[in-house]
């Protein structure tokens, strides 16, 4: 910020806590107009300023990249049309009510048991199997049971719904450079001592910036 921009901030009525709250929403609080007495900034001006920021650029179209056809098999169908009413609702839902994480438990003792009791058949010594490559294939079946959870809606005014028939799993990699986040594809057509394999061979390309997917 320059000593001009610093002097045009200063002028604003706003008080510290104000225009700490503006700073972390990346807001300029020159550019806010105050409802206090003599145009004081609150933080209610300042949520009501990125409110509409927010919806002015709703109507934004982005263009996807990539068509979802060219990873694998797509079904399109009509959206219902109980769907397309409530949809924008939905969104308005999604971005100014709060939302948190669930977490629950699951019990995978007979599933480590017998990821443990795996061995290779030739030289008898126990196979490294990782227990994310179980998750992977639980996935795709829940995928596949309730296939929305699989499918994109790019535009609502065109009335389609994209249901993917392709598998394409996303894996987080922590490495020395940040987090990468690479696929691994048609999960539902691998076994799992393959998918575990690959998973080692992903992981290890990534730490050595040799990824490629």
């Amino acid at each position: 910020m320059n000593d001009t921009e610093k002097k045009n901030n200063q002028n604003v009525l706003a008080s510290p806590k104000a225009r700490k709250f503006a700073r972390e929403l990346g807001v300029d609080v020159k550019n806010i107009i105050g409802s206090e007495r003599l145009g004081r900034v609150i933080e209610k001006d300042i949520k009501d300023f990125v409110s509409s920021n927010i919806n002015k650029k709703e109507d934004i179209k982005i263009k996807n990249e990539y068509e979802h056809s060219e990873f694998g098999k797509v079904e399109i169908k009509e959206i219902p049309r109980i769907k397309r009413i409530a949809a924008p609702h939905l969104v308005h839902s999604w971005k100014n009510i709060p939302h948190v994480t669930n977490h629950d438990e699951a019990d995978i003792t007979e599933m480590e048991e017998f990821r443990n009791s795996l061995k290779d058949i030739y030289t008898g010594e126990k196979k490294k199997i990782t227990p994310l490559a179980f998750i992977m294939k639980a996935l795709v079946a829940a995928l596949k049971e309730f296939p929305s959870f699989n499918s994109s809606i790019e535009d609502m005014s065109d009335g389609k719904i994209y249901f993917k028939k392709y598998y394409h799993i996303g894996v987080a990699v922590d490495t020395p450079n940040g987090l990468m986040v690479p696929k691994i594809r048609e999960v539902d057509k691998k076994n799992i001592n393959y998918i575990s394999k690959e998973l080692r061979e992903v992981a290890q390309k990534c730490r050595d910036l040799k990824i490629d997917k």
